[in-house]
């Protein structure tokens, strides 16, 4: 019987990938609008680039960008770039469709939620309460908690450590087969992919259970 489903945030949640490439396009227009040397067709692509490579939640692509294009950090063009940033990636900030009913579903069912995420605590918690959802969860469990990342199965054993449920009664639900999928099964936590979400939907996730829509955890649940 399940009693608490752990939710991995981006890309099963919310649309993390899209929001990331629209503020990265807003900011890169304002930075070329500041005087930043660069094609403002494609400087958004650019930008959204350096995000991937130094990590979704890094902290220095703005900088590492202006540099590049214009030989050193400007502070009026970085000052501009980070607003434009923060306005549009509170625009696009959005819940995939359904999530919320369904969370309201699974709370009346008596079954215990969890948002898991390799993020900082802090951000997690900043999304969860721009989109309306923070109160639906029990408990959040970040990177700060246990300092490692998915698959680590110390994520996992915190999250049911805090929900006091063994790992045969939960279930994970996520877009990542390397890191959601793989880190619960190796605890012995349910596992459900979250297809819609995945950049490659051809993978073989190994889950045990595939979902093209998030209103189908519910089938799971019943399952």
């Amino acid at each position: 019987m399940i009693k608490a489903i752990l939710f991995d945030l981006d890309q099963t949640l919310i649309d993390f990938i899209k929001l990331k490439k629209n503020a990265s396009r807003s900011a890169a227009l304002a930075m070329v609008s500041a005087g930043l040397n660069f094609d403002k067709k494609i400087a958004g692509d650019e930008l959204f680039k350096f995000y991937l490579e130094d990590g979704i939640e890094g902290n220095t692509a703005f900088s590492r960008f202006i540099k590049k294009h214009n030989g050193t950090v400007d502070d009026k063009m970085l000052a501009l770039g980070l607003n434009a940033y923060l306005c549009a990636k509170k625009k696009y900030l959005k819940t995939y469709p359904g999530v919320p009913k369904v969370l309201r579903g699974i709370n009346k069912k008596g079954i215990k939620l969890c948002v898991i995420s390799d993020a900082p605590r802090v951000k997690v918690y900043q999304r969860l309460d721009l989109i309306g959802i923070l109160n639906l969860f029990d408990i959040v469990v970040g990177f700060e908690d246990t300092g490692e990342l998915k698959p680590s199965s110390l994520p996992f054993n915190k999250a049911l450590s805090l929900l006091d449920v063994n790992p045969s009664d939960a279930l994970m639900v996520g877009d990542c087969p390397e890191r959601d999928i793989l880190g619960a099964a190796k605890v012995g936590i349910k596992t459900c992919w979250a297809r819609y979400g995945a950049l490659d939907k051809t993978l073989d996730s190994g889950a045990d259970f595939v979902i093209n829509d998030i209103k189908d955890v519910l089938k799971c649940i019943e399952d």
